[in-house]
């Protein structure tokens, strides 16, 4: 008795564990902590999650809809993906996560998932107008 939970407590020692955030766990597919340095707005997707509510580019959207369009601006696998937990219900961060990371193609290189606040895309500046 005792040899076999020895060998199931050896076996579960070499899984590593899946990524936490806050205690909410995420997959294995997601990283937990952003690179340096952070790629320009046009080169990384950044979801807000606040409580139960998802936004995508200033939009509020379903689980469903953000795994259609994000996993298909995602599947030229050069950008990177960042969900902003940091205002969001566990149970939305990890549904989230689980529809997103297949069709974003999602590696713990690529797919990030945050606690840390990141702050929404700024608008670009409209050039002058040309004085007449």
């Amino acid at each position: 008795m005792i040899g076999s939970l020895i060998l199931a407590s050896a076996a579960f020692a070499a899984t590593p564990p899946a990524p936490m955030l806050g205690g909410c766990a995420v997959s294995r597919l997601w990283g937990t902590t952003l690179p340096a340095s952070m790629p320009a707005d046009q080169e990384r997707h950044v979801v807000h999650v606040q409580g139960k509510q998802i936004f995508w580019n200033s939009r509020l959207m379903t689980v469903e809809r953000a795994a259609a369009e994000i996993g298909a601006n995602m599947a030229d696998g050069r950008d990177l993906l960042v969900i902003d937990a940091s205002m969001a219900k566990c149970a939305v961060v990890k549904t989230l996560a689980a529809a997103l990371e297949g069709p974003a193609a999602c590696t713990p290189e690529r797919c990030f998932v945050t606690a840390k606040p990141i702050p929404a895309r700024k608008l670009p500046e409209e050039p002058a107008a040309p004085k007449p």
